[in-house]
Formats: C-alpha cells, sequence, structure tokens
C-alpha cells in the first residue's frame, strides 16, 4: 500500500512538474480593417512578456518556429503577397540554428492582405509563431 501512495504522489508531482513547463509569454490579438474598396488586411498584434522575442516570418528551413498564417476557410478573398512582419525587426545570427534569423523584442505586428472577390467573404484561420527568450 505504501509502494502505491508513494508511485502514486511521484507521479502526481511528475505531471506537476511538466504542466509548470507550459508557459504563455506572447498575448495576440487580430484585427481587421478594410483597405480602399477591394482589399481588406487582417493584422495580428503580438506582445511578449519582458525579455522575450517573437521570430519573423523570413526564416529559413531548420530554424525556429516562424510566424506563418494558415488559412483553414477563405470565402470571397484571395491573399495579396504573404505575410509581413512590422516593426523593428532585428536580425542576428543564431549559433543554436547556425543561421541568421529575424525577430521582434517587446511587440511584434504581422498583417496579411486579401483581394475582395466578392461582395460577402469569409476567413479562418490561425497564427503559428516561435519565441524565445
Amino acid at each position: 500500500m505504501k509502494r502505491i501512495i508513494s508511485l502514486l504522489t511521484l507521479f502526481i508531482c511528475a505531471l506537476t512538474a511538466v504542466q509548470a513547463q507550459f508557459v504563455n509569454p506572447v498575448t495576440i490579438s487580430a484585427s481587421q480593417k478594410k483597405v480602399g474598396d477591394d482589399a481588406l488586411e487582417i493584422v495580428f498584434q503580438c506582445t511578449a512578456d519582458a525579455g522575450w522575442h517573437v521570430y519573423g516570418t523570413d526564416i529559413a528551413d531548420g530554424g525556429p518556429t516562424r510566424a506563418e498564417l494558415t488559412l483553414e476557410k477563405q470565402k470571397g478573398l484571395k491573399p495579396d503577397g504573404k505575410l509581413k512582419a512590422t516593426g523593428k525587426v532585428h536580425k542576428a545570427m543564431d549559433d543554436m540554428f547556425g543561421m541568421e534569423v529575424s525577430y521582434m523584442e517587446g511587440s511584434a505586428s504581422f498583417s496579411q492582405r486579401f483581394i475582395i472577390t466578392e461582395p460577402e467573404y469569409e476567413v479562418a484561420g490561425y497564427l503559428t509563431y516561435g519565441a524565445c527568450n
């Protein structure tokens, strides 16, 4: 019986330690605005905790997770170009990945422009990004 209680206690402690590793240092909000009569822009505003940075969009394969927009549904719109990082973008050599990476400290904005092709439009998706401290 003592052995079962000891194992159960160890298991609960291990779960607590694993759960404690999940932090969310970046807060994201999304907004949209019409640009003229035939375009729409979606903007993702990211705010990182002190000491954290968010990686940019132009990172090569094999590096940290770059910011990407995945569209799950789009109707009446078509993307106009790629997702763009706006704001103060830093570039530096990252020794861990052996490549130059782009990142933004404190806050970051990503925007995607769409051409409106129909009077009724709908878009759904999500932003994938990497962050590091």
